[in-house]
Parts: structure tokens; sequence; C-alpha cells
């Protein structure tokens, strides 16, 4: 259980900080953009491609994790199987 309040806490202070440095990305590609509206435009279309570009990375990462998982568990079978 306490493992589990520790990884919790450290997910929300990683969301947190993956915000922040969204919001500073955008903020430094937008920032010598004058009109007001086509700023705001510019930072939100900014953090929104950051967003997508960070989700494709952790749908990449678990799937690489799933097919550890399913590559050890049929090296396991495969070694029951000789026994």
């Amino acid at each position: 259980m306490k493992y589990l309040l520790i990884f919790a806490a450290l997910s929300l202070s990683a969301c947190i900080t993956n915000s922040e440095f969204d919001q500073e990305q955008a903020f430094q590609k937008c920032k010598n953009i004058d009109q007001k509206t086509s700023r705001d435009r510019c930072l939100s279309e900014a953090v929104e491609d950051a967003k997508r570009d960070r989700q494709k990375v952790n749908d990449r990462l678990q799937q690489q994790h799933e097919d550890a998982e399913r590559r050890e568990l049929e090296r396991a079978k495969a070694g029951v199987e000789q026994d």
C-alpha cells in the first residue's frame, strides 16, 4: 500500500511538471506573435501538440511493456513444456 501511495504521488508530480513544461515550450514558440488572438491560438495548439506527442510516447512505452510481458510469459510456458 505504501508503494502505491508513493507511485501515485510521483505520477501526480510528473503530470504537473509535464504540464508546466508544455506551457513553457508553447510560450517560447509563440512569444513573437503580436496579435493576441493569434498568439492565444498558437499557445493552445502548441500545448495540445505537446500533449499528443507525450501520449504517443506513453502508448509506445505501454506497448513495449506489454510485449515484454508477453515474451516472458511465452518463455516461461516453453520452459514448463520442456521439463
